[in-house]
């Protein structure tokens, strides 16, 4: 069954609807018969994945080759569940592989669309100035970098920068380690925005207070950065940390305080997962998300579901606009 007629209901989908009928639609059909024959040869993997663990599960228990108090269903119950991982990553590697591809054909569709001058899948480690933003203390340390779907452009004469980034650190090894062991220290979302006057190093915290925020602030103060006094007490959603205090206060109201908590809200997300800070002729953002960004799903998708994924990727590539309207209008007043 065809899909129905895309239904624009945001700012950021007017005019989209004649482009997803003319171009991604007829990408979607076409690419039916590929997806079919993939996934009947995934699931035809797995399910030998599968058979071969039952059989290897079988054969130990009627074997039973274990000595000692190991129960006789212990060892074939771990060899089933690991023949049953290996066949789900199967299925899930080539949904992946194949989605990947489709994206690679939608993604500059959408940047058209949304007038975004460069899209670029996999950019290079240099694309933001990731260690500097670590510099500014408003990234933690980190050792190893993966970057995706980096994108740049200009919205009410506002120039920005975006890309997904997957910070890791490197643990100290311990001699029952075989090879180097990482962290996870950030997952989400880092985007620049020009400003149009020069700014002071100036953060925003939105982390513990008590003894660690006291630790903290005694960190930033130690480079230079002392506290900015909205006379807002415990109440203000940030504390907010500045080189140049007094000139802070001037270039950065009360009011945008409230516009980074508008950003998190608008992202399903708390205050506290937002990192950002200026320096200079740029504003920099860094907000943290569980959920991959621009993802399509075409794999094994109807129409209409296959439609709310490309509204949903749109809607992920549209989020600089959102940051820029909040902060040249501020947060929206009921």
């Amino acid at each position: 069954m065809d899909a129905p007629h895309f239904e624009e209901r945001a700012p950021h989908e007017a005019g989209f609807a004649r482009l997803y009928e003319g171009e991604i639609l007829p990408l979607y059909r076409s690419s039916r018969e590929q997806a079919r024959t993939k996934a009947g040869k995934a699931r035809l993997q797995s399910r030998v994945v599968l058979g071969l663990g039952v059989v290897v599960a079988g054969l130990l228990v009627l074997v039973h080759p274990f000595e000692g108090d190991t129960p006789r269903w212990l060892v074939p119950v771990i060899v089933a569940v690991v023949f049953a991982i290996i066949a789900g990553v199967i299925v899930q590697q080539a949904k992946a592989s194949f989605n990947r591809r489709i994206k690679a054909q939608v993604a500059p569709v959408l940047a058209r669309h949304l007038e975004v001058a460069e899209f670029i899948a996999k950019p290079s480690h240099g694309y933001l100035d990731l260690h500097g933003l670590h510099s500014l203390q408003i990234l933690p340390r980190f050792s190893d970098i993966r970057i995706e779907d980096g994108m740049a452009g200009r919205w009410r004469e506002v120039g920005y920068r975006l890309a997904e980034v997957t910070l890791r650190r490197r643990r100290h090894r311990t001699k029952d380690d075989n090879g180097p062991r990482y962290e996870r220290v950030f997952k989400g979302l880092v985007l620049e925005v020009e400003t149009p006057v020069d700014m002071p190093w100036t953060i925003f915290e939105a982390g513990p207070r008590g003894m660690l925020g006291g630790f903290k602030k005694a960190l930033l103060a130690a480079r230079g950065l002392r506290p900015v006094d909205y006379g807002l007490g415990d109440t203000a959603p940030f504390r907010v940390y500045s080189e140049a205090p007094e000139r802070a206060q001037d270039l950065v109201p009360p009011l945008f305080l409230d516009t980074l908590v508008e950003i998190a809200s608008d992202q399903g997300a708390q205050a506290r997962r937002i990192e950002a800070g200026f320096q200079g002729r740029t504003f920099h953002l860094c907000l943290r998300r569980s959920e991959d960004f621009l993802e399509l799903n075409a794999y094994d998708t109807d129409p209409q579901a296959f439609a709310q994924s490309c509204r949903a990727a749109l809607a992920d590539m549209a989020l600089p606009r959102r940051v820029i309207d909040l902060l040249i209008d501020g947060p929206a007043r009921g």
